[in-house]
């Protein structure tokens, strides 16, 4: 049901997160490649829920910025994430 709701207790996530990442590498181009991250997160009560269609929900999830040797990842601090259940 389109609305908003929040999480009565904690739930646990296992998510997946696309995007663009830039190789630090000089000999890369300055091209973006494309990134696949896998990570888990928990939903705490109180968090607002937005649900577009039915049953599906939309919140933001707060997510570190990822650092290597490799790669400069330049993460948003806040991802928008939708989830079917």
């Amino acid at each position: 049901l389109v609305g908003e709701y929040a999480a009565t207790k904690k739930i646990n996530l296992f998510l997946e997160a696309s995007g663009w990442m830039a190789p630090k590498s000089k000999f890369s181009g300055g091209g973006k490649i494309p990134y696949t991250d896998y990570f888990r997160a928990e939903v705490i009560p109180g968090v607002q829920y937005k649900a577009t269609k039915n049953m599906t929900l939309e919140f933001c999830l707060k997510v570190p910025v990822k650092k290597d040797t490799d790669f400069d990842f330049n993460i948003a601090p806040e991802i928008g994430a939708v989830f079917s259940f």
